[in-house]
Order: C-alpha cells, then structure tokens, then sequence
C-alpha cells in the first residue's frame, strides 16, 4: 500500500507519514511504560456531507497516519502465577477467544504444560 505525502502547514513541505509518525517518537516509552495513542477520524454525525451528499469520512493522509499508527503492536502476554492459577480455576464450560492464531501459539509456548492441558480441556 502507498503511503500518502501529508502537507505541512508552515509551508516546509511534504513529508511521507511513516516519517511523520516516526517524528512523533509514540514508540519511545515514558518513565519505562509504552505509550497509548488513540488516531481517529470523527464527526458529530459520523458523516460528513460534501456538495450536499454524504461521503465517508477521512482521505488518503489519514489512512496513511492510521496505517502507520497501527491498531494494535503485536507483542505475546507477559504471564504471571496468578493469570496461570486462574486459569487453572476455571471451570469446564470456559471458553477462550482468541483474535488469531499467532495469540494461540503464544499462550501454547508461554503456559506450564499442565495449565496448557486444562486450557484444551475446557
């Protein structure tokens, strides 16, 4: 996908927005915690309206930014002995949901084998 050239306001040019988000240094922790950004396009309405007809929101710059911002960084859980304790705990009828199928392998690799072995059981 091509990323969009965003226009800068003070008249120095363009700048590609893999480079503007980079220049925003989200990625960089604060006091040793990440960072939690939150990138949308809105409205009062949820439409916009051009020319009297309703369009969708947003153009080419900001799906560039939302791209680049990502919705989500994907990073396997940190799992303590109380998350693993619970899920010990938990009663036949649970069910997991899971969002794909690298969050599956990263319980399977991060879980004791008797804590994997109850997980399957349920």
């Amino acid at each position: 996908m091509g990323g969009a050239d965003l226009t800068r306001l003070d008249g120095g040019g363009e700048r590609p927005a893999r480079e503007v988000v980079a220049a925003l240094g989200f990625d960089r922790p604060v006091d040793g915690r990440p960072r939690v950004v939150a990138d949308m396009v809105a409205s009062a309405d949820g439409r916009a309206a051009v020319d009297g007809r309703s369009v969708a929101l947003g153009n080419a710059a900001d799906r560039a930014l939302l791209r680049e911002l990502h919705v989500y960084r994907r990073v396997a859980p940190r799992l303590d002995r109380r998350h693993v304790d619970a899920l010990l705990q938990l009663p036949s009828s649970a069910q997991l949901l899971l969002s794909s199928a690298e969050a599956l392998h990263n319980l399977h690799r991060l879980l004791p084998p008797a804590a994997w072995e109850r997980l399957c059981a349920a």
